[in-house]
C-alpha cells in the first residue's frame, strides 16, 4: 500500500471511530418517564406506561374517542411550557416531568320520556311523570306548558324517575319536556296534550251572605239556603221538614268546585229527617249558577246570590201573625224574653230564645208555661226574606211532634229595623275613598272568609292580615283588621266602623279620616296556584313551579322558595325567598291584585326597604 492510500484509509478510519463515539453518547443520554392522563372517556396508543424516553427526542401520539364521546384536544405540560393542539395525532419532544392529557367530551344527548298519557280537570295542579337516561347521567329535566316558563322537575334518583307539577289551562294545554346532562348536552322536546275544562277561579270563596236556590231533578223539590258566616238558615217547596237552622263549612276543591257540608240542629223534627247532616258538591258554570250532587244521590240545579239582610238581631217589641196552611192562625208578641200567643184554639205564654242564622232568617224557640201547655217547646223559623210568603215550622214535641207551614207577617218597632249592614263581608271586594289630613286616597280591599288585603297602586295602603266584622246595628258594622305583612305595614290599621247607607255602601269617620266604602261582589279573578305560571311585569319575571321560583329576562339567575297565599276575589301576597349566591338571605314581598285572570297590577317590597311598582302579566 502506497503512502497515499495509507493516509485515506487511517482517515477513513478516525471518522468512523468519531462518528460511533457520538451515537454512543446520544444513547446513552438522559431518559425520563412520560405521565399521560385521561379526561373524559377514550383511550391514547401508545400509552408509553412505565417506559423511559430519551429527553428531546420526538414521539408519537394518537387518542381515540370512545362511544359517546369526541376528541376534545392534547394539552402538553413541562416545567417551562404548556401547548396544546387539537389534533388527534400528536408528535411531543420527551422532556423531564413531562405530562399529557387528553381531554375528551360528552357528545351524546339524554333521552326523555313521558308516562303519563291524560288528564283532565278544572283549573287543577296535575303530576307529570316519565323517565329519563344518558351515557354518563342526567343533570335535569325541565317541563313547561304551552309557550310559559320553563320549570325544574323533581326526582329521588337522579331523574331515572321525575315527576313535574303543572297548572292546566282552559282546554288543550300543550306539556313540553326535556332532558339535559351535565356537558350542556340536550335531549329532543317530548311533548303531551292534557285537557282542562275551565279557565280562572269560578267558584266563589265563600258563601257567607249569599242565598242559594237548588232544585231537585228527580222531583221537582225546591231548597231555599241563606248563609251567615258559618251558620245557615233552610226552606223547602213541598217538603216543610227541610225547613230548619244549624252550621256549615264550605271549601273550595278546584277552581270550578265547592264541598257544603250543612248539619241542621234545629228544630228536632228536620235534624230526624236528615240524619244530622249533608255533605252537597257544587260545581259552578259561571260564579252564579251549576249543578249539585249529594251523598243520597239526588242531584239538581242551583242559582247564587246576595241574600238581603232582613232578619233581625232580635225580635223584642214584634208582632207576628202566622197563618198555618191548614188554617190554623195565632199570634205571637215578644216582649223581652217572654211571649204571649192567641191561637185559634186558646191562648198561651212563656219564654222564649231567638238566634239569627242568616241574613235572612232566626230561630224562635218558645218554652210554654201555662198550666194547659206546660213542659211543650215550639220551634218556629221565621224567614223574613220574602215578608208574607214565608215558610215557618212548629214541632210541639211535649205530647206530639207536628209541622205546621204558612206565612207571617209582623209589626211593631224591630219590624222597621231593615238591616242594611250585610251579615258577611267575605267574598266582597271594597273600593275605598278616604281622607286624611286633608288629602284624597283611593284603595281596594279584598275580603276573604277571615283574611283581607289592602291594596293601591302606590306604596301606600297596603297590607295583608286578619279580620273580624261584626254588625253593631241594624245599619252599622264593625271591621276590625289586623296587617302582618308587608313588614313596612305591620301595625296600621284598616278604616273605622262602618255605616251603611245600603248594603253595598257605607261611610266611616274617626280623628284619623273618613270616606266611603262602595262593595261589590265580582268573580274572583285570583288562581288558586301558581304552579306552571309565568309573571312577567317591567324587564324582568318569574317562573313559578311547585313552592320553587326561576327568575326570567333581566331577573335571570335569581332563584329560591315562594309561598302564595290569596285574600278574596282579587289580590294575593308572593313570598320569595331568595337562594341564589347574589341575593341569598334576601325576602321579597310581591303584592298582586288581578284586574284579570291574565294580569294586573304589583307593588314589590324588597327586604332592603325599597319598594316598585308596575302592571304585570301572567302566562
Amino acid at each position: 500500500m502506497n503512502q497515499i492510500l495509507r493516509q485515506f484509509v487511517l482517515l477513513g478510519a478516525i471518522s468512523l471511530a468519531v462518528a460511533t463515539g457520538t451515537n454512543a453518547a446520544r444513547a446513552a443520554g438522559p431518559t425520563a418517564k412520560l405521565t399521560v392522563a385521561i379526561n373524559g372517556r377514550g383511550s391514547v396508543s401508545p400509552t408509553y406506561k412505565g417506559k423511559a424516553l430519551n429527553i428531546g427526542q420526538d414521539y408519537p401520539i394518537k387518542a381515540t374517542a370512545a362511544a359517546g364521546f369526541a376528541f376534545s384536544d392534547w394539552i402538553e405540560t413541562s416545567p417551562t411550557n404548556t401547548l396544546t393542539s387539537t389534533n388527534a395525532k400528536l408528535t411531543f419532544q420527551m422532556a423531564s416531568n413531562l405530562q399529557l392529557t387528553a381531554n375528551f367530551v360528552d357528545k351524546q344527548a339524554p333521552t326523555v320520556a313521558i308516562t303519563t298519557k291524560k288528564s283532565t280537570g278544572s283549573n287543577s295542579v296535575v303530576a307529570i311523570s316519565g323517565t329519563a337516561k344518558d351515557n354518563v347521567g342526567v343533570a335535569s329535566v325541565w317541563c313547561q306548558v304551552g309557550s310559559g316558563g320553563w320549570n325544574l322537575a323533581a326526582t329521588g334518583n337522579e331523574y331515572t324517575n321525575w315527576t313535574a307539577f303543572v297548572l292546566l289551562s282552559e282546554g288543550a294545554n300543550t306539556i313540553n319536556v326535556y332532558a339535559e346532562d351535565a356537558a350542556g348536552n340536550r335531549s329532543k322536546t317530548n311533548s303531551l296534550i292534557l285537557t282542562d275544562d275551565s279557565v280562572g277561579l269560578v267558584a266563589p270563596e265563600s258563601l257567607a251572605g249569599t242565598t242559594w236556590q237548588g232544585v231537585n231533578t228527580s222531583n221537582n223539590g225546591r231548597e231555599v239556603l241563606s248563609f251567615g258566616a258559618n251558620t245557615f238558615s233552610e226552606a223547602g217547596s213541598g217538603d216543610h221538614a227541610h225547613t230548619g237552622v244549624g252550621s256549615y263549612t264550605y271549601t273550595l276543591s278546584d277552581a270550578k268546585t265547592g264541598q257544603l257540608a250543612v248539619t241542621l240542629t234545629a228544630p228536632p223534627t228536620t235534624v230526624a229527617h236528615s240524619q244530622g247532616g249533608d255533605v252537597i258538591t257544587l260545581s259552578f258554570t259561571n260564579g252564579t249558577s251549576g249543578t249539585w250532587t249529594n251523598l243520597s244521590t239526588n242531584s239538581g240545579t242551583f242559582t247564587l246570590s246576595d241574600a238581603s239582610s232582613t232578619a233581625p238581631d232580635s225580635i223584642s217589641g214584634l208582632t207576628s201573625a202566622n197563618a198555618g196552611t191548614n188554617v190554623f192562625q195565632f199570634t205571637n208578641v215578644f216582649g223581652d224574653g217572654t211571649f204571649t200567643a192567641t191561637a185559634t184554639n186558646g191562648s198561651s205564654s212563656g219564654a222564649y230564645t231567638y238566634a239569627q242564622y242568616s241574613p235572612t232568617a232566626g230561630l224562635v224557640q218558645e218554652s210554654l208555661t201555662n198550666e194547659a201547655d206546660l213542659g211543650t217547646t215550639n220551634y218556629i223559623v221565621l224567614d223574613f226574606s220574602t215578608g208574607s210568603n214565608t215558610y215557618y215550622l212548629e214541632s210541639d214535641i211535649a205530647t206530639n211532634v207536628s209541622t205546621n207551614a204558612g206565612t207571617f207577617s209582623v209589626a211593631g218597632e224591630t219590624s222597621t229595623e231593615a238591616y242594611t249592614a250585610p251579615a258577611s263581608v267575605a267574598g266582597l271586594l271594597g273600593t275605598v275613598t278616604a281622607v286624611h289630613k286633608g288629602k284624597s286616597e283611593s284603595f281596594v280591599i279584598s275580603l276573604g272568609a277571615g283574611t283581607f288585603a289592602q291594596f293601591s297602586a302606590d306604596t301606600n295602603n297596603l297590607g295583608v292580615g286578619p279580620y273580624t266584622y261584626t254588625r253593631t246595628g241594624a245599619k252599622t258594622a264593625l271591621f276590625v283588621g289586623y296587617n302582618v305583612a308587608p313588614p313596612a305595614a305591620v301595625g296600621d290599621n284598616t278604616p273605622p266602623p262602618f255605616t251603611f247607607t245600603s248594603s253595598h255602601s257605607a261611610t266611616f269617620s274617626n280623628s284619623k279620616s273618613h270616606g266611603t266604602v262602595t262593595f261589590s261582589q265580582p268573580a274572583s279573578t285570583v288562581p288558586l296556584s301558581l304552579v306552571g305560571r309565568t309573571l312577567t311585569g317591567g324587564k324582568g319575571g318569574y317562573s313559578f313551579g311547585y313552592g320553587t321560583f326561576s327568575g326570567i329576562k333581566e331577573a335571570e339567575g335569581q332563584s329560591g322558595n315562594y309561598t302564595y297565599t290569596t285574600y278574596g276575589p282579587q289580590v294575593a301576597m308572593i313570598l320569595l325567598n331568595f337562594t341564589n349566591a347574589n341575593d341569598s338571605g334576601t325576602t321579597n314581598y310581591l303584592m298582586v291584585r288581578f284586574s284579570s285572570a291574565t294580569g294586573g297590577s304589583y307593588v314589590n317590597s324588597e327586604s332592603s326597604g325599597d319598594v316598585n311598582t308596575g302592571t304585570f302579566t301572567m302566562k
